[in-house]
């Protein structure tokens, strides 16, 4: 019993950026990306707005996780005033 070390990887060292997808529509975000602080995914800004819209949310609110306030968007990186005023 314990620890050793191994000089094998595990998984693959890719030199490509790993493509995101959007949480509400699943497709590629290839800029103007909306993010939470909180849990981290991305949406697009349109998409996010929409679904902001249609659920009739007057605040930031994370449709993941629920976080009110932590919704920012790609010209920042840390929160700021709500996107849908």
């Amino acid at each position: 019993m314990g620890t050793s070390c191994s000089s094998q990887t595990t998984g693959s060292s890719q030199t490509t950026a790993e493509k995101v997808e959007c949480l509400i529509c699943f497709t590629e975000i290839e800029h103007h990306w909306v993010a939470c602080s909180q849990c981290k995914i991305k949406m697009h800004d349109v998409c996010t707005r929409m679904y902001l819209d249609a659920k009739g949310v007057r605040f930031c609110k994370c449709p993941h996780c629920q976080s009110i306030g932590t919704l920012h968007n790609d010209s920042v990186q840390v929160p700021s005033r709500c996107l849908c005023a």
